[in-house]
């Protein structure tokens, strides 16, 4: 586990289902590390043009989008699969709680709406 207040995210992009993270953990170049996370199963079909719609209603960075993943969380597990299935928890509990992003005519979790976005702007080459 990486403590909250030791870990911060200096990048992500998402392709091909693939989240990957860089962070800095303490000080320096030393304490970087990449987290990759296969979140393929949360991605609706045609993510790429989901999030490309939901780029034209909202123009979000990616620190922004990477907030709303990891919004609430004290800790990151080094471990990419427990960080998959922690995501996927939240959004089916974003579901239950009604937190849905409308996008055409989709109906994505928060967590699905930032990681199809973030898909987006690397498909345009903006992370």
């Amino acid at each position: 586990m990486i403590d909250r207040r030791r870990f911060l995210v200096l990048g992500a992009s998402l392709v091909g289902g693939l989240l990957t993270l860089e962070l800095g953990c303490g000080g320096g170049d030393a304490d970087r590390r990449k987290l990759a996370i296969d979140v393929s199963a949360l991605l609706p079909p045609a993510a790429a043009q989901v999030g490309e719609a939901r780029l034209e209603e909202d123009k979000a960075s990616v620190a922004e989008l990477v907030g709303v993943l990891f919004d609430g969380w004290s800790e990151l597990d080094a471990d990419p699969a427990v960080v998959a299935r922690r995501l996927a928890a939240q959004v089916a509990e974003e579901h239950r709680q009604g937190r849905i992003v409308p996008v055409r005519r989709w109906r994505l979790a928060r967590t699905e709406a930032a990681l199809v976005t973030l898909a987006a702007l690397e498909g345009t080459g903006a992370s």
